[in-house]
């Protein structure tokens, strides 16, 4: 089924930086970071966010991380996949799969951590109970060994909503490494708190809780706070975060958004391994009113302008992964679907008359 117009969907946040910090020596005598103001923000992050042809986000390009997500055919996420491009090859380093209950609240995930061979090296389960209004009060987390759930971790969290059912408070209990012990869990450590305007996300405050001070002081220990601001259909606009955690910040996140059509996804992409220097020949037609398009190559990304043809630079022996976007008005529409190409050097015999793209 292809997305309807008009479907609008985040692809891109922008982290502009108000702070930098530098390792010093403080005014005590200690070290540490010192924090100074700039006189303009500087960026300090982006993430990208790419989608297929039911607006389902197939790629999330995070913090110099790379996801890849695949889905159940009620829309719910299956699998979620870190995945590393080091000096040339493409591999997952983990594969992170879900279980749901029949209101699509996740039950169960399983995390394995993988070789650059493909085997599995270290497998997580956790488990989530106590769902309220979509928010689960416990959390357990347990080793898997020669097929049997090791006891590692577990939280509980005390959850409060408004009359809305929206989340207000979600206090977290002590993290326990011995889930026999339940008083445990009467240790408070850490909470957040949400308050709304107008119906919306306004703030989220994340503290530390101190036992011994006076009450009504006890979550003065803030570490971040967060504050929205939203466009007027309701999409968020920005997310300015302060933190304070040895160091002082302060980022704004800038929220992009573009229209999705299935219709403007690139056709008849195809992708060529065997033009030598393990380099990739990929081509595609032209979509009415692009001005440019974006080819995805493992975690890497080239912007193309006017061009339907793109050679992927040398890479490792392997398979690698490519896919195409247009760009029409100014927008990024959604991703054709990945082709698997595998490259090897020795043996493979250049095309006739081939030339590269200007």
């Amino acid at each position: 089924a292809e997305v309807q117009a008009q479907e609008r969907k985040l692809v891109e946040m922008t982290g502009w930086s108000y702070y930098k910090n530098t390792w010093g020596q403080l005014s005590d005598g200690s070290w540490g970071f010192i924090s100074e103001k700039l006189d303009e923000p500087t960026v300090y992050d982006h993430n990208y966010y790419y989608y297929n042809a039911k607006g389902e986000m197939v790629v999330e390009q995070a913090s110099a991380q790379n996801f890849r997500y695949s889905y159940n055919t009620d829309g719910t996420v299956a699998t979620r996949e870190l995945w590393s491009s080091r000096n040339g090859a493409f591999y997952p380093l983990s594969r992170t799969t879900y279980t749901y209950d029949d209101n699509q609240n996740v039950t169960k995930t399983v995390r394995q951590s993988l070789s650059t061979d493909g085997e599995v090296t270290n497998t997580a389960a956790t488990y989530y109970e106590g769902y309220e209004n979509g928010e689960y009060r416990v959390a357990k987390t347990y080793n898997v060994e020669d097929g049997e759930e090791v006891p590692l971790s577990e939280t509980h969290y005390q959850l409060a909503f408004d009359e809305a059912g929206r989340l207000t408070q979600k206090i977290q209990l002590g993290k326990n490494y011995n889930i026999t012990d339940e008083d445990v869990y009467d240790q408070i450590s850490q909470g957040e708190f949400y308050t709304y305007e107008n119906g919306q996300l306004k703030q989220v405050v994340v503290a530390n809780y101190t036992e011994g001070a006076e009450e009504g002081h006890k979550w003065d220990d803030v570490y971040s706070t967060t504050t929205y601001t939203y466009n007027a259909d309701g999409t968020i606009a920005t997310t300015y975060v302060i933190t304070d955690s040895g160091s002082h910040s302060e980022v704004e996140w800038r929220y992009a958004y573009s229209t999705l059509d299935a219709s403007l996804i690139p056709q008849n992409v195809t992708a060529d391994g065997t033009i030598g220097n393990n380099e990739i020949y990929v081509k595609w037609d032209a979509v009415t009113g692009a001005t440019a398009y974006i080819v995805i190559y493992d975690t890497s990304i080239a912007t193309m302008e006017g061009k339907t043809e793109f050679i992927v630079p040398t890479l490792a022996d392997g398979e690698h992964q490519v896919a195409v976007l247009a760009i029409v008005d100014g927008e990024k529409k959604n991703l054709s679907d990945f082709i698997k190409v595998t490259v090897k050097d020795s043996g493979n015999v250049p095309m006739e008359n081939f030339q590269v793209p200007l």
